[in-house]
């Protein structure tokens, strides 16, 4: 166990212990050079069994989880080794499990069950459109916390694993008794997919509803309204649904599941009798209806004019709009309104969550949230967007600013995923692709430089590293895409040099490559920018000579003895 007020990786101080987790103790950690406070998980390397697997797969899965980044999910940040435990840093979550509000509650109530099951939905349809997807297969109230704000968030992905299309089975049987699905049991055949974690959800459901825990006897699933007939028969016919043993009788995504929550009380049976004898009543109408319909064409031409002009209503509100909530609200009600446009999206994000240069954790949340929105009540607006060429560009900024602005330092692993939809466009010029493709490299070994495996091999070194900055920084970025890009790409360079100096000698860099590449940031910053870019970026402009100054210092240190 880790010494309360000890140091962890050299930078994280150990606050207090949180608790014991499915894997390991938990500690609330706090970063001293940020100010920020995260949750460390620890767990020990050595495993035998499934339990060996389990922890397996929940370090080789923190890498693929860095790149998730989804409001009910708590972002990992880093991976660290000491002596025998491995540390999974990420979000600290302030609640309480579900499985401790069914202990000290009983069950729950079904508004509160159906808008807990909601959220998840919205975190399955985010992990299954994911390439590959990510099945999370684990889904019970331990692994659900409740916030302080009844918001939930979904933690522990050691179950979870990537979907892999053409493999018949999975390679280790992971889940929970009880609330597993029979696909996840050793000796049955079929991969676990999408329909498992619907089927986990339902029998999630079916424990918060009804008090009766599935992983103790008797272990069947009985209809809802057996424990407790005040309950919704359509609610009961959803879980009875979800939990199917065949997958194919299961709903078949979490989109049609969460379809079916938000309508629930439509399917209760009372509901379905007063339907019945509106039918007579419809067919009188259907004539009517009839006659309408050509008149209904002409109405769609002059709707899809009245949409354009409502989208950019809300475009100048939002310019207009004296708060950053007011503009969000506007930007978001124009994306709602038309997502396949691109203006709402590139301007919430230009003009205010980056105003300061900063993309702030609830700023991301904020955009993530505008993505997963079901804009037009069918499908997420993220996923409208990606039908139009207009995405490319959108995936390019989304890149750049977590790559460089997120929490004012950024996070390459965020960044990851946008970049290389950027560096695979055909709507981007060669030049932004060229960025995006070297900045999506870096962004996807930058945890791992210097590391090595487990054969001891060094996966990624530091000449390959400066390789991608120096290429990155060899034209002028000014001309290519802006001023400020540019500004933070100096201001990454000059930094990496001051940090990394002697890393970089190690590597076989030698000391006239980094003078020379300090020139020509000098360079780039006399002859590429404008007076008006220089007073608008001034302050990122002072960073870059802090930085070449520390840079010029760790030069001489790492490179003492030397000449030249």
């Amino acid at each position: 166990m880790l010494k309360i007020g000890s140091l962890l990786g050299d930078r994280y101080r150990v606050l207090h212990d949180v608790g014991r987790g499915g894997s390991g103790h938990v500690y609330l950690v706090l970063n001293e050079r940020a100010g920020k406070q995260w949750a460390a998980k620890e767990i020990p390397k050595k495993g035998e069994g499934k339990q060996g697997a389990y922890k397996n797969g929940l370090i080789a899965d923190a890498e693929m989880l860095k790149k998730l980044h989804h409001p009910n999910i708590p972002s990992i940040v880093d991976v660290l080794e000491e002596n025998d435990m491995y540390y999974i840093l990420m979000d600290y979550v302030e609640g309480v499990t579900l499985k401790e509000v069914i202990l000290t509650q009983g069950p729950q109530s079904q508004e509160d069950v159906v808008k807990w099951a909601l959220q998840l939905c919205d975190v399955f349809i985010y992990l299954h459109s994911l390439t590959p997807k990510i099945i999370y297969r684990d889904t019970k109230p331990a692994n659900i916390m409740l916030k302080p704000n009844g918001d939930i968030a979904l933690i522990d992905f050691g179950s979870a694993r990537e979907y892999k299309p053409n493999q018949e089975n999975d390679t280790t049987a992971l889940g929970s008794r009880g609330y597993a699905a029979p696909e996840q049991y050793e000796g049955v055949l079929g991969q676990t997919d999408e329909r498992t974690d619907i089927y986990n959800l339902g029998v999630t459901m079916y424990h918060l509803l009804t008090g009766h825990n599935p992983g103790q006897p008797p272990y069947d699933i009985y209809p809802i309204r057996h424990w407790n007939a005040s309950l919704s028969s359509g609610l009961e016919q959803i879980i009875l649904t979800c939990t199917q043993a065949n997958p194919q009788k299961r709903y078949q995504n979490a989109s049609d599941l969460k379809y079916a929550l938000e309508h629930y009380r439509e399917l209760d049976e009372d509901r379905k009798q007063a339907k019945k004898k509106k039918m007579t009543t419809g067919v009188i109408f259907l004539a009517i209806g009839l006659f309408f319909l050509l008149g209904s064409l002409f109405v769609n031409r002059e709707a899809v004019r009245k949409r354009n002009s409502g989208y950019e209503m809300m475009i100048r509100n939002a310019q207009l709009a004296t708060s950053d909530e007011k503009q969000i609200e506007m930007y978001e009600q124009a994306i709602n309104l038309q997502p396949e446009r691109l203006e709402a999206y590139q301007e919430v994000l230009e003009k205010v969550f980056l105003k300061d240069d900063v993309l702030g954790k609830e700023e991301a949340d904020a955009l993530t949230k505008i993505l997963n929105t079901y804009g037009n009540g069918k499908t997420m607006n993220e996923q409208v967007l990606q039908t139009r060429p207009e995405y490319d560009i959108f995936s390019y900024e989304a890149g750049i600013a977590y790559y460089y602005y997120y929490e004012g330092t950024g996070n390459k692993a965020m960044s990851h995923s946008w970049l290389e939809t950027a560096a695979e466009s055909k709507n981007l010029s060669k030049e932004q692709k060229e960025r995006a493709k070297r900045l999506a490299k870096i962004a996807g070994y930058y945890n791992q430089l210097g590391k090595a495996n487990l054969a001891g091999d060094t996966v990624v070194s530091y000449a390959d590293y400066w390789n991608d900055l120096d290429a990155l920084t060899q034209d002028d970025i000014v001309a290519i895409d802006n001023a400020k890009t540019a500004c933070v790409t100096y201001q990454e360079l000059s930094y990496q040099i001051r940090m990394h100096a002697i890393d970089f000698k190690k590597a076989g860099i030698e000391k006239q490559q980094l003078l020379e590449k300090m020139d020509e940031i000098t360079t780039h910053l006399a002859n590429d920018f404008t007076i008006q870019d220089q007073e608008t970026y001034q302050s990122i402009i002072d960073a870059i000579q802090t930085n070449m100054d520390g840079a010029t210092e760790s030069i001489k240190i790492a490179y003492e003895g030397q000449e030249g």
